[in-house]
């Protein structure tokens, strides 16, 4: 019954994606001028919003929250070096004087213990394929492994929680407490050949078209961009399926190497508390966000 609710999970997310990407390129053919008219400079050049969920904390932290925290860990590192590393550098270039101050953080111990071999995403990625993976088996790889990064901290027993199914990862905008259930289950994701063949005999046009035949959930999951190589941390070998944080990870990669050629302005948003209600400011929780 469980299995099938996550199938039912990831079917409802595959068709997202298909008809998300089928409304965007409808909706650049229906906007964009006459393509034979341009050249390639212009026809290459673009104007793009990217609105991304925010920073994550709510009553039971899980994967989903790890790939958020994750992505804007990693676009919060563009942004410092975007906005202060590379102005430095021109200051440099240019011998221009000036006191160099500590802008923020340093981001990448926790980046690292999420995305490096041995790391976080790696971990998950080996218990999805190994026989007899589970959740509790993953948390004992994550406590063993990770254990020596300052901002990685188990939870610990008690007379009340015998049994731990949590660990916290310092991010830059405060510490999370992730619920180790169902990881494993939510990584896999996997969606049956058998159900993409049947909706590919839908009644629905539109539906149709998004599942064409011989379509694999692996074919479905890839991006429209042609990076072939994902991460070196969660690189799937080719007979295995795609995993959830192999398709973020590469969706990521693919994202990051756009702002980095594209002129990026930014507008930053802050979480006021940990409840989302209105009229209400959690100081620390700000102060350390802005910092």
């Amino acid at each position: 019954m469980q299995k099938s609710v996550y199938s039912a999970a990831a079917l409802a997310k595959v068709l997202y994606d298909r008809l998300f990407k089928w409304l965007l390129e409808k909706c650049n053919r229906k906007i964009g001028a006459n393509t034979n008219m341009m050249s390639e400079s212009v026809l290459n050049s673009f104007i793009g919003v990217l609105d991304i969920a925010g920073f994550e904390i709510v009553q039971k932290n899980s994967f989903e929250q790890l790939c958020i925290n994750y992505t804007n860990e990693k676009l919060q590192a563009f942004f410092n070096h975007f906005m202060f590393v590379r102005e430095q550098s021109e200051y440099l270039e240019e011998g221009i004087r000036w006191t160099q101050a500590d802008f923020a953080l340093d981001l990448q111990p926790t980046i690292d213990l999420i995305e490096k071999p041995l790391g976080l995403l790696s971990l998950l990625e080996e218990e999805c394929v190994v026989p007899n993976g589970s959740d509790q088996s993953l948390l004992q790889k994550l406590c063993t492994s990770l254990e020596k990064y300052p901002q990685f901290r188990k939870a610990k027993q008690s007379q009340r929680c015998t049994i731990v199914r949590h660990f916290t990862i310092k991010h830059y905008a405060g510490s999370v407490d992730y619920n180790i259930d169902s990881w494993v289950e939510k990584n896999r994701d996997v969606v049956e050949n058998a159900v993409l063949e049947v909706m590919g005999e839908a009644t629905k046009p539109l539906t149709k078209s998004l599942f064409p035949p011989g379509a694999t959930f692996n074919s479905i999951c890839c991006i429209s961009s042609e990076r072939e190589e994902i991460s070196s941390t969660v690189s799937p070998r080719p007979s295995r399926v795609i995993t959830r944080a192999a398709t973020s990870c590469n969706q990521l990669g693919s994202l990051l190497e756009t702002l980095s050629s594209s002129s990026a302005h930014f507008i930053r948003c802050v979480v006021p508390n940990y409840d989302r209600v209105p009229n209400k400011i959690d100081g620390p929780l700000v102060l350390n966000q802005l910092r």
